[in-house]
């Protein structure tokens, strides 16, 4: 009786194979490294007043007037770092108003526009408070507010305006910002303001694909203000 024996001459090498599906599982990595890469979280910066102190005394005593500034300073840091769901926004800025942020900075990206970088938040001046007389957990607060300072000269924009910015109270006694409306009717001009500036300075995003903005999530705080 003869004896098969297994063929050999074909046979490869489990190391040569073993190298084969190396290749082909690097293969996606690869492809997907073409990308740009999603720059690195910034530090939350502090802000530097150039009089030297934060803006006091009259409405700036507000607590209405100071959830709003704390707001405008989140949705600057926002937007420097397109990040839209920083525990600092969040925490003064209501859903709605963090989903416009994203709508925009992906629109920016989407027509071929790079991230506009600004060195601060965007001067405010308050005019009014309006209490909500039926609901004292809301409010809406008036004021002029002016171009960002911009950290390239060519995005930089000039003037002033008015704006209405609506506020709410959650259970947990925060108070945000959920929307705003302009004021056609409220007079800016010769309106002095009171700048700031990050520190550190923000360093200038380098996306150019909407699809790394990420959505805006909700939060538990979100919930609580349904």
């Amino acid at each position: 009786m003869h004896r098969v024996r297994p063929a050999t001459r074909n046979r490869r090498p489990l190391r040569e194979i073993g190298a084969a599906l190396a290749v082909l599982v690097a293969l996606p990595i690869g492809l997907v490294g073409c990308r740009p890469e999603i720059p690195q979280p910034q530090p939350y910066p502090s802000i530097e007043w150039e009089s030297g102190s934060a803006p006091s005394g009259g409405l700036e005593d507000d607590p209405w007037v100071q959830a709003t500034r704390a707001s405008l300073e989140a949705q600057a840091v926002a937007q420097n770092q397109n990040d839209f769901n920083l525990p600092e926004l969040i925490r003064t800025t209501g859903l709605a108003v963090r989903s416009d942020g994203v709508a925009h900075a992906r629109s920016q990206l989407k027509n071929g526009h790079r991230t506009v970088t600004v060195a601060g938040p965007m001067p405010f001046a308050p005019i009014e408070v309006i209490a909500d007389a039926a609901d004292p957990a809301h409010a809406r607060v008036q004021a002029c507010v002016g171009a960002s300072l911009a950290l390239e000269a060519s995005d930089q924009s000039s003037g002033a305006f008015g704006i209405e910015y609506r506020l709410e109270r959650i259970p947990e006694g925060l108070i945000r910002v959920v929307g705003s409306t302009g004021l056609s009717d409220l007079e800016c001009d010769g309106v002095e303001f009171a700048l700031a500036r990050f520190d550190p300075q923000p360093v200038p995003s380098t996306l150019t694909d909407a699809r790394d903005v990420p959505f805006a999530e909700r939060d538990d705080l979100d919930r609580q203000a349904d």
